[in-house]
């Protein structure tokens, strides 16, 4: 038995998973791949709720793109685009970019907040660090620059992701709020909530936004991944990329880049298959990308992880966390990479 087979059989045995599609690659090159259901047809097609990783392949793509085509920069004051009043009125684009906006984690889905005033609300919050200073994660930064990127491309999120990523990349299946007619993998509590987005800001926002939402599939995400390898080619020059994917919050409690996690020896959810300097995102509901700029790996892991852990009505991320770890670590192993 492979050691990435003693791990997954361990985790469906104790019910810690019951779905997970994987791959791994170098640049356009599977290397290897595997899918496993115990409850359902699962295929590379099927969907998963990408959580987080929105922030990475919608939001930061989209203005990574923005930027390659000179419309803005990392630079540019978030005051362009909304009333920032004090402490906040020397953001720049790229301190939402890399969580140093000292915005951390709110719950916006609240009954006098909808999409069109949640900047408004967002300002009103008090930093938890002074902006600049240090890295706080911040999924409000990112439904603002969902917004900047709406207001660039002059189209709502979903629809410039479709036209300016998921299109000249070929993505396919990849969308926001799926409407039933592709297998959708739950990541919710209950039945009833299949294919509706497991993130709550994101669900009272109507599905749409900057931080979550994208449900995407195994085959997507391989062409996501291969052009993460590819250092953003075709869509993306390789200068802005390159300049996205390096360090740029060394000394704080994070290590971000432009919309990436940068990862380094504390890092430890890519397990040993990825080095330091390698660069990717993960998604609460279980879902992971990371690639190494210099060789060129990749690897995608989609799962139901997270909606597995949960336990006496509370949710174990941690453990979600410990299984791509130990996935990451497996493949390393087994494919002697």
């Amino acid at each position: 038995m492979t050691e990435l087979q003693t791990v997954l059989e361990s985790h469906f045995r104790r019910g810690a998973l019951r779905n997970i599609a994987l791959r791994v690659g170098r640049h356009d090159e599977v290397l290897f791949a595997h899918i496993e259901s115990n409850t359902e047809p699962l295929t590379a097609d099927s969907l998963f709720d990408m959580a987080s990783t929105t922030k990475a392949i919608v939001t930061a793509t989209l203005i990574l793109l923005a930027c390659d085509r000179g419309l803005l920069s990392a630079e540019t004051p978030v005051s362009r685009f909304f009333t920032v009043p004090p402490p906040y009125d020397s953001l720049t684009v790229g301190h939402l970019l890399c969580h140093t906006a000292g915005i951390g984690r709110r719950l916006l889905s609240r009954p006098e907040i909808n999409y069109l005033n949640v900047p408004d609300f967002i300002f009103r919050f008090a930093p938890e660090v002074a902006p600049g200073s240090d890295f706080r994660y911040s999924c409000p930064g990112y439904i603002l620059l969902g917004q900047i990127a709406e207001q660039v491309f002059g189209d709502r999120l979903d629809r410039i992701f479709c036209e300016h990523v998921a299109g000249p990349l070929g993505m396919t299946s990849s969308c926001f709020c799926p409407d039933g007619s592709r297998h959708t993998v739950n990541a919710c509590v209950t039945e009833t909530e299949r294919g509706l987005v497991n993130d709550y800001n994101c669900r009272h926002f109507g599905g749409i936004c900057g931080n979550a939402g994208l449900f995407s599939s195994l085959n997507d995400m391989t062409r996501y991944a291969a052009m993460l390898s590819a250092h953003g080619a075709p869509i993306i020059g390789r200068e802005v990329f390159d300049e996205a994917i390096r360090l740029h919050t060394p000394g704080m409690s994070g290590t971000w880049g432009l919309g990436f996690r940068y990862v380094d020896e504390g890092f430890a959810q890519t397990g040993e298959l990825f080095p330091a300097g390698s660069f990717g995102h993960c998604g609460h509901t279980g879902q992971s990308v990371f690639a190494d700029p210099e060789s060129g790996l990749w690897a995608v892991l989609l799962t139901d992880a997270t909606l597995c852990s949960w336990r006496h009505g509370h949710e174990f991320y941690p453990d979600t966390q410990a299984l791509r770890a130990a996935v990451h670590t497996a493949l390393k192993h087994d494919l002697n990479l």
